[in-house]
C-alpha cells in the first residue's frame, strides 16, 4: 500500500477560542472503510502521565458519535478550528506499541482500513457508537404529503413507514427496511420541515463481569493463635456458620481465590442470618471476584497427565535444543517444525513454552479450529492453569473481554486461540506457535480485514523479536519452500513417540468394488468388516467425510432444476434432519421443497452424499449386527450447541461412543488411544475442486485424518481409503506417508504453472445490486490497470461461480 492511495482530512468548525493553548491536537482513525484520518483537539488537563497514542476516543463525526482510535500526535500545531474529543475513554493506551505498528502493516499490505484494523485487534464490545433513533411528531396532511409523494417518493416511503409505529426507530431498521444505506438526507429534509424528531444514544461499552464472594481476612490466616480461636468460637455455635467458614477456609487454601456466594448457594450452605455473623464477627470478608472463562469448569476433562513430565525422544530433544538455544539469544527466528502425526509436536510446544515463561515473557499459541480446542486447552490447563487465557469464535462477548483484560494486566501469560488470537494485547512475547501452519481456515476471507494469521504472527513476532514455531505433519508448499530455500529453519521428526507406528493404509478402488457388487452404498465391504472388528475389539473407529449436509444437492428428475442461494448463486445443501437447504458460503436456508419449485413435479432426487447421510446409511448397516453401537456426527450442523463438542469427545474418549462420522473438524489435532481405525469415505470431494490447491488440500487430508489412528505402541492403527482416483499423485503419496516425495512432485507443476510460491494472487471483488453497474465498474476498473506484462498476468473480470 503506498501513500497515493491514502489522504489527510481535517475537520473544520467553529469553536470557541477560550480553550487553553496546552492543546494537544491528534491524528484519530474511526472503524470505517477508508483511508482518512481525521484531528480533533484534547484538552491537556485531561491527560495523565500515561502515552496519549493508542488510546480510544469519542468523538463526533457528522451527526453521529463513533469511538475512534488515536494513531498519532499532530506535529502541525498551527491548525485552527478544530474539533475537540468528546471523551478520551483510556486511563492508559489500550494499543501497545507493537501492535499498533502491526496494524499499521496489515493496512497496508493487505489495503484495508486502519481503523478496522484496530477495530479487529480489540473484543467485541470496545467501540461503543451513538445511536440515531427517529420519532415520528408531525404525519402531512393529504395535500403534503402528495406534494411529498411527486417530489420525493422515497421520503414520503420513509414518512408512511415511521407512521405505522408508535415508538423510535433506529436509522438501521429504516435502512433495512427501505433497503437504501443513503437515506441521510431524506431524514435532514424531514427533520428541518418538522415532521420528525432525532434522538441520540450511546452503546453501553462491555465491563468485566463481577460476583459477589467471600474469604478468609489476612490477620487470621497469618496468626496461628487467632485461627483456633475462631474455629474454638465457631464450634460452640448453631446453625451452619461453621460449616460456611471451612467452605471459604478450604477453599483459599486450596486455590489462594475467594469463594463465589453462587458456591455457597449451590452447596446449600449460603444463610444471609449465618453469613452476616461472620462478617459482623470478622470471621470473613466480602469481597468483589472478576469472572473469568479460562479454565474448564466441565467435568469432561480431556487430559489427565501433565505432558510437561514425559520424557522426549531423541528427535524431539534435538529440535527442542535448537528452539532453545534461539530463545536464549532473544533474536528473531522461525522455525518450520515438521513432524510426523503423533511425533510429539506438542510436548515442543509444552517445553518451549516452559522456558519462555521462565524467562517472564509471554507465549501465544495457534490453532485453526475450534475443533482443536477443547482437548488442547484441557492438555495445557493442567500444566499451566494459572496463566493460561483462551480466545475463539464460539466465545461470548463477555467471555472476551474478561480474557482480553486478563490478558492486558499482564495476568494470562499464555493464550491460545484462533486466527484472531494474533491480536491478543500480551506484551515482552518470547513465542508465538501456529499449530497446523498449513490450514486454510488461518486466512480470514470476510469481513474486513482479511488477512493470513500465519503470515501476520511472523511479522508481529519481528516486531517484537521473538521465535516463531511453524508445526505441521503436512506443511503447506509456501513455508516448505521458504524452509528449504533458507527463510525458515526446517526442524524434523520423522518417527512417532512412544514406539507407536504409522498406521498401515489402504487403498479400496470403488470403482471395481461396485463392479463386483461389493459396495452397499457408500461403504465397500471391507471398511464394513474392519468396522465391525474394532467394535467387537471395543476400539474407536473414525470415518472422515469432507462434506456435511445428507445430500449435496436436490435435483428434479423431470426439468433438471436445482435449488439455488438467492445470494451467492450456488446449490443449496441438503440437511434431511432438520429438513432444510443450506447454502455453506453465506448462511441463507430455506425449508426442503416438497415439489420441484420450477415444474411441479412431485418428488426431488437427493444427489450426493453428505455426513448426514454416511450416518444414516452405517445405522441401517450396523442394525442387524448390533443395536447397541453408539454412532455420533461432529460437524458444524451437529456441534452448534455450546458444549455440545467437548460432550462427544469426551464420551468417545471414555468408550461411550464406537463410532465418530465428521468432516475436517475430525481430521486433526485429536489425540485418543482407543483410535485403530479411520475410514476415508470419498476423498476425490476434495480432489477435484477448482482449486490449484485441491491436490495439496487432499494430501494434507489423509495424512492429518489417518494420523488419528494407531497413536499407541499396543494398538496398531490401520486406515482405509475408499476412492475412485488411486492413483492421484496426492493419494499414492499421503498411502506413502512420503511428503517429501509429493513437495517435489507438486512444487515442480507450481513452477511450470506460475503459480504460489513463484507467484502471487490478487483477487478484487466486485458487488452490488444492479448486475450492469458492478460489470461496468470492474471493467472501468480493470482498464486503469497497467498494460505492461511486467506488472501482472490479468484475467477477467468474470462472474464468480
Amino acid at each position: 500500500m503506498t501513500n497515493k492511495f491514502k489522504m489527510n482530512l481535517i475537520i473544520l468548525v467553529s469553536l470557541s477560542n477560550n480553550k487553553s493553548v496546552m492543546d494537544i491536537i491528534v491524528k484519530v482513525v474511526f472503524p470505517l472503510p477508508n483511508y482518512i484520518f481525521f484531528s480533533y483537539k484534547i484538552d491537556s488537563q485531561i491527560l495523565n502521565d500515561q502515552p496519549i497514542i493508542g488510546r480510544r476516543v469519542f468523538a463526533e463525526l457528522g451527526r453521529k458519535k463513533l469511538t475512534g482510535y488515536i494513531i498519532d500526535i499532530e506535529e502541525n500545531t498551527n491548525l485552527k478550528n478544530i474539533k475537540y474529543i468528546t471523551e478520551l475513554l483510556d486511563e492508559k493506551p489500550i494499543l501497545t506499541e507493537n501492535l499498533l505498528k502491526l496494524s499499521k502493516w496489515i493496512s497496508d499490505y493487505y489495503i484495508c482500513s486502519l481503523g478496522e484494523v484496530i477495530k479487529a485487534t480489540l473484543p467485541q464490545g470496545f467501540s461503543p457508537k451513538s445511536l440515531l433513533n427517529i420519532e415520528l411528531v408531525r404525519f402531512p396532511n393529504e395535500d403534503e404529503l402528495n406534494l411529498i409523494i411527486r417530489k420525493a417518493p422515497k421520503r414520503a416511503e420513509l414518512l408512511l413507514f415511521l407512521s405505522k409505529h408508535k415508538s423510535r426507530v433506529s436509522i438501521s431498521h429504516l435502512q433495512r427496511v427501505l433497503k437504501s444505506n443513503f437515506i441521510a438526507p431524506q431524514i435532514e429534509a424531514l427533520e428541518k420541515s418538522g415532521y420528525i424528531k432525532i434522538h441520540t444514544s450511546i452503546d453501553k461499552p462491555l465491563k468485566t463481569k463481577t460476583l459477589k464472594g467471600y474469604t478468609i481476612p489476612a490477620e487470621l490466616l497469618q496468626d496461628e493463635s487467632k485461627l483456633k480461636a475462631t474455629f474454638d468460637a465457631l464450634d460452640k455455635l448453631k446453625g451452619k456458620q461453621k460449616d460456611i467458614f471451612l467452605k471459604i477456609y478450604t477453599n483459599f487454601k486450596k486455590s489462594l481465590q475467594p469463594t463465589p456466594k453462587n458456591e455457597l448457594v449451590k452447596a446449600e450452605l449460603f444463610n444471609q442470618n449465618n453469613t452476616k455473623h461472620l462478617l459482623d464477627n470478622g470471621y470473613i470478608t466480602e469481597t468483589t471476584i472478576h469472572v473469568s472463562s479460562i479454565a474448564n469448569d466441565s467435568n469432561e476433562n480431556l487430559s489427565e497427565i501433565d505432558e510437561s513430565l514425559l520424557p522426549l525422544t531423541d528427535e524431539q530433544n534435538l529440535a527442542l535444543n535448537q528452539i532453545v538455544e534461539a530463545v536464549d539469544s532473544e533474536k528473531f527466528k522461525v522455525y518450520l517444525l515438521h513432524g510426523v502425526t503423533g511425533g510429539g509436536k506438542t510436548l515442543i510446544y509444552i517445553n518451549t513454552i516452559k522456558k519462555i515463561l521462565s524467562k517472564n515473557k509471554t507465549a501465544l499459541l495457534l490453532v485453526p479450529e475450534i475443533s482443536l480446542t477443547p482437548q488442547l486447552i484441557d492438555r495445557f490447563h493442567k500444566i499451566f492453569p494459572d496463566v493460561l487465557a483462551v480466545q475463539h469464535s464460539r466465545m461470548s462477548e463477555r467471555e472476551r473481554y474478561d480474557n482480553w483484560k486478563s490478558i492486558s494486566e499482564g495476568k494470562s501469560k499464555l493464550v491460545i486461540g484462533a486466527r484472531s488470537a494474533i491480536f491478543a494485547p500480551l506484551e515482552n512475547i518470547g513465542v508465538i506457535i501456529i499449530d497446523e501452519e498449513h490450514e486454510p481456515t488461518y486466512k480470514q476471507d470476510n469481513p474486513s480485514p482479511r488477512y493470513n494469521a500465519r503470515d501476520v504472527a511472523v511479522v508481529r513476532a519481528k516486531y517484537e523479536n521473538a521465535i516463531v514455531i511453524l508445526g505441521s505433519a503436512t506443511p503447506s508448499l509456501e513455508s516448505m519452500y521458504n524452509a528449504l530455500s533458507g527463510k525458515y529453519e526446517l526442524l524434523k521428526i520423522e518417527k512417532r513417540a512412544d514406539g507407536a507406528e504409522l498406521p498401515v493404509i489402504k487403498i479400496v478402488n470403488t470403482i471395481a468394488e461396485r463392479k463386483n457388487q461389493a459396495m452397499t452404498g457408500s461403504f465397500s465391504d471391507i471398511l464394513i468388516k474392519k468396522i465391525i472388528d474394532r467394535i467387537d475389539r471395543k476400539e474407536g473407529v473414525i470415518l472422515f467425510l469432507n462434506r456435511r449436509g445428507f445430500a449435496s444437492y436436490l435435483c428434479c428428475p423431470d426439468c433438471g432444476s436445482v435449488p439455488m442461494c438467492k445470494h451467492c448463486s450456488v446449490t443449496l445443501t441438503y440437511h434431511k434432519v432438520k429438513n432444510y437447504l443450506r447454502c455453506h458460503y453465506c448462511g441463507y436456508a430455506i425449508e426442503a421443497y416438497k415439489n420441484c419449485p420450477t415444474c411441479g413435479y412431485p418428488e426431488l432426487l437427493e444427489v450426493g452424499t453428505g455426513t448426514q447421510r454416511i450416518e444414516e446409511e452405517l445405522r441401517s448397516l450396523l442394525a442387524n449386527y448390533n443395536n447397541e453401537v453408539v454412532i455420533e456426527r461432529i460437524d458444524l450442523d451437529s456441534t452448534s450447541k455450546r458444549g455440545s463438542l467437548r460432550k462427544k469427545l469426551y464420551d468417545f474418549y471414555k468408550g461411550k461412543i464406537n463410532i465418530l462420522i465428521g468432516t475436517q473438524m475430525l481430521a486433526k489435532g485429536l489425540d485418543f488411544d482407543i483410535v485403530t481405525l479411520v475410514g476415508v469415505i470419498n476423498p476425490d470431494i476434495q480432489l477435484y475442486l477448482p482449486d490449484f490447491r485441491a491436490s495439496e488440500r487432499t494430501f494434507q487430508l489423509i495424512t492429518q485424518v489417518s494420523g488419528r489412528a494407531g497413536r499407541a505402541s499396543d494398538k496398531p492403527g490401520e486406515v482405509i481409503i475408499q476412492t475412485a482416483s488411486p492413483n492421484s499423485h496426492s493419494i499414492i503419496c499421503a498411502v506413502e506417508n512420503n511428503y517429501y516425495k509429493f513437495y517435489n512432485g507438486e512444487i515442480e507443476n507450481r513452477k511450470l504453472a506460475k503459480y504460489p510460491p513463484f507467484s502471487r494472487f490478487i483477487v478484487i471483488e466486485f458487488h452490488g445490486s444492479d448486475e450492469k453497474k458492478v460489470i461496468y465498474q470492474a471493467k472501468l476498473f480493470r482498464a486503469i490497470l497497467p498494460k505492461s506484462p511486467d506488472f501482472a498476468d490479468i484475467l477477467g473480470p468474470v462472474t464468480p461461480t
